[in-house]
């Protein structure tokens, strides 16, 4: 008996240790807030913005709602979003990517600022300002 024990004993010890499972969670903060809680019970008002195919909703005052083109653009506090149907779901979408001429609007169409750091407009797909 004892040389049974001592056989399952080697035995086991040179199949090694049972398996581990390990959990691994990656969490990559980039600091674009979630995008906002977009809901309306039908299409919202809107108006276009003078000598623009950019069109505006001005009763909507928590983040800034534009339509320009396929997509439905949100920018609170200068970050951005975009979606192609009004009530969403929105993905963030980087501050160069977004229209020129949803971004120029004059300041009488948003109640937000067009950049979260308050720098001015650039465009160029390569600046890494």
């Amino acid at each position: 008996m004892k040389r049974i024990l001592v056989t399952l004993g080697l035995a086991a010890a040179l199949v090694g240790p049972p398996p581990v499972w390990a959990h691994v969670d990656v969490n990559v903060d980039i600091g674009i807030p979630p995008p906002p809680a977009v809901s309306f019970p039908s299409p919202p008002q809107v108006v276009v913005v003078p000598r623009t195919r950019v069109y505006y909703a001005p009763a909507v005052t928590d983040y800034d709602l534009y339509h320009y083109g396929p997509y439905w653009y949100v920018n609170r506090e200068g970050y951005w979003y975009r979606s192609r149907a009004y009530g969403g779901p929105y993905t963030a979408v980087e501050y160069r990517y977004v229209p020129r001429q949803v971004v120029v609007v004059p300041g009488k169409y948003r109640h937000h600022p067009a950049h979260p750091h308050g720098k001015p407009y650039k465009h160029d797909k390569h600046d890494r300002d």
